[in-house]
């Protein structure tokens, strides 16, 4: 369910090499994990 609305910020992850991502949906949230290179990468992405 939620996977599917934040596909696009799921793909840009990938797209910046988020090393070890991990994505987890619950009753009502989607949690998201992951290292990024810089805090640019992770602004852009969270």
């Amino acid at each position: 369910m939620y996977k599917a609305k934040y596909q696009a910020v799921l793909d840009l992850g990938e797209k910046l090499n988020i090393k070890d991502g991990k994505i987890e949906e619950s009753a009502d949230k989607l949690m998201v994990w992951g290292t990024a290179n810089t805090p640019y990468e992770k602004n852009a992405v969270g």
